[in-house]
């Protein structure tokens, strides 16, 4: 008898929807020892990129109401920054938006990582720009 489980677990930065430690409970779970498990292996990299798009949709927008429609809501922009700085941002980026190249902040070998391990993960990084952008 082959058991199969297929599931989309990794989410946004492959800590973000807290999927992974269900991945290895059912790996340790019901995964014999000659199981393969796809993918085996998982790594988060890190760039940093100008979101500028989305600053003048969501935040610059409150001040340029006055103008458009002749409404005044420039008091919504602090509460709509202080959101969108504070929330995680899934949004389309083009290579333009990239200002270095990404860095590996730590790798996983998911046939045998434990769930302790996850609770204990950091990494570190460096980053070299290789252009400008006005913030």
């Amino acid at each position: 008898v082959v058991m199969q489980s297929v599931s989309e677990w990794m989410g946004y930065c492959l800590m973000y929807e807290s999927m992974l430690s269900s991945v290895l409970y059912a790996r340790d779970q019901w995964l014999k020892p000659d199981g393969v498990m796809f993918p085996s292996s998982a790594s988060v990299f890190v760039a940093p990129v100008t979101l500028q798009r989305l600053w003048d949709e969501r935040v610059n927008l409150w001040s340029d109401m006055k103008g458009l429609y002749g409404v005044d809501m420039s008091c919504l922009q602090e509460v709509v920054q202080k959101t969108t700085l504070r929330s995680i941002q899934v949004v389309e980026l083009h290579g333009e938006d990239v200002l270095a190249d990404s860095s590996c902040l730590f790798s996983l070998d998911l046939r045998n990582t434990t769930p302790l391990e996850l609770e204990k993960l950091e990494g570190s990084f460096s980053l070299q720009s290789h252009c400008a952008t006005s913030m």
